[in-house]
């Protein structure tokens, strides 16, 4: 069994050279088809990062992505989401299963997109409402508002997530009940806010027939939602997890808004950061030198705030997405052995669009107290405008600092930063983005051996509340 990270003479040796090294990228610049990400500007060198990959549990991960890339999953805790946008001819019966469900969604998306199907009246749909919570909410929200431009149909399309009475009220104000569907995500379908606005708008439809013509349930326990009243049902699996879902049934409303095509490229995008994943050696694997970078942030510097700053307003809600990932995958300290940690885990994600946050918390990004890891985030579409100048303003003063004779005017750099630029905010552009992070926080529940799958501490509050 291999120890907790904070055993090995490895982890005592990067807490001893850390105070006496010179700080300098082990690789500034990485680029694939569809982004450069640049380390330049963190505290670190090639020799903490060869210390890193030496860790027995890199070794380990290593020796299980050759077996992962080919559909043999055999470790305790595994990345089962990929097999959600494989493409490659794999036998493993998830991934049977996965294909199945792809057809049913293709053929309900194109009924749907076609006016074929139809509402009690007898008219075509008008409208698309996603109801769901958490991992049924937030990625197919981000991804639609991301991927907007590429909407090529007349339907609208509205979210409702929570319990608040008047966010309902809001969106069903909106609404003809004759041409409006209804999708409805839970996994479980026991998620009490899910189910109690599915049945909020089953009376306010106030048609018999509602179940039939107006409501869709996509969740792995088709039994629960049938005894609900419901008839149309698409399928996911217990394996499904809710963060990381949207290359599933769960994003239906992203292949109604962008067309089923474009929703396999989508998933061909997450697909090919997947092979990168699994087949590149890590001295070139993006999301394993993000993984390592965090553990030497979080670990080692004590960096455990990290800030998201979105320069793209159709990645606002980038964010809250990797958020719930990595804070409900992470935020951990108990191992897989039911053993109590002593080292930190998953950091504190926050953030939102850059150029607001010049005008709400740049202040204590110059001059706070607070050490903070920064994930700049731009567009190719947006260069040579004034919203990217910004922001390559903002890493060169974060990065240099500005020294002055005055402690009031000073500005210490303090900072980590990262730089990801996306040549084109493209379906395929978005999956891989979005796999890049999966597979990050993916890697380093791994190392420290915690499982990112689960969150018993959820379970704990529901249990005792």
């Amino acid at each position: 069994m291999i120890k907790n990270l904070d055993a090995l003479d490895i982890w005592k040796n990067l807490h001893h050279i850390k105070n006496s090294m010179a700080f300098s990228a082990y690789k500034t610049h990485f680029k694939n088809e569809f982004f450069e990400i640049t380390f330049a500007h963190n505290h670190v060198n090639q020799e903490v990062f060869q210390q890193l990959f030496d860790l027995p549990r890199v070794q380990l991960l290593q020796d299980h992505l050759k077996n992962w890339s080919q559909g043999e999953f055999n470790a305790r805790i595994q990345p089962n989401f990929t097999f959600l946008r494989n493409f490659t001819d794999i036998k493993h019966p998830y991934f049977q299963n996965v294909l199945i469900g792809r057809q049913k969604v293709k053929e309900t998306v194109e009924k749907i997109r076609s006016g074929q199907w139809k509402g009690y009246s007898g008219q075509a749909i008008t409208d698309i409402v996603n109801i769901g919570i958490g991992g049924s909410d937030l990625g197919p929200r981000m991804t639609a508002e991301a991927l907007e431009p590429f909407q090529d149909t007349a339907l609208r399309f509205h979210f409702m997530s929570d319990a608040d009475p008047y966010a309902k009220s809001k969106i069903l104000k909106q609404l003809n009940p004759a041409t409006s569907l209804f999708l409805v995500s839970s996994k479980s379908f026991s998620t009490e806010e899910t189910i109690q606005n599915a049945l909020d708008v089953f009376d306010w439809m106030g048609h018999p027939d509602g179940f039939k013509h107006h409501f869709i349930a996509i969740t792995a326990n088709p039994e629960k939602a049938q005894k609900h009243g419901f008839v149309n049902i698409l399928p996911i699996w217990d394996w499904v997890i809710g963060r990381y879902s949207c290359c599933s049934a769960i994003n239906s409303i992203l292949a109604l808004m962008i067309g089923y095509d474009a929703f396999e490229d989508f998933l061909k995008g997450a697909h090919h950061m997947d092979l990168h994943f699994f087949n590149t050696p890590i001295k070139e694997n993006i999301p394993m030198l993000m993984a390592l970078l965090g553990i030497w942030n979080i670990n080692f510097l004590d960096i455990k705030s990290h800030l998201l700053l979105i320069y793209d307003f159709r990645l606002r809600h980038f964010v809250d997405y990797v958020q719930q990932m990595d804070m409900e995958s992470n935020g951990k300290s108990v191992n897989h052995h039911h053993d109590k940690i002593n080292y930190a885990t998953g950091p504190i994600i926050w953030g939102g669009l850059g150029n607001q946050a010049h005008h709400s918390y740049y202040q204590l990004l110059a001059q706070g107290k607070h050490r903070l890891a920064i994930d700049f985030m731009t567009t190719s579409e947006n260069d040579d405008t004034l919203i990217n100048q910004l922001c390559r303003s903002r890493i060169e003063t974060l990065k240099n600092g500005i020294a002055t004779p005055s402690f009031q005017e000073e500005i210490q750099p303090q900072a980590a930063l990262t730089h990801i630029h996306l040549n084109d905010l493209t379906p395929k552009a978005l999956g891989a983005l979005i796999a890049m992070y999966e597979h990050k926080v993916f890697t380093q529940a791994w190392l420290w051996n915690i499982n990112p799958f689960d969150q018993p501490g959820v379970e704990s509050a529901k249990r005792h509340a």
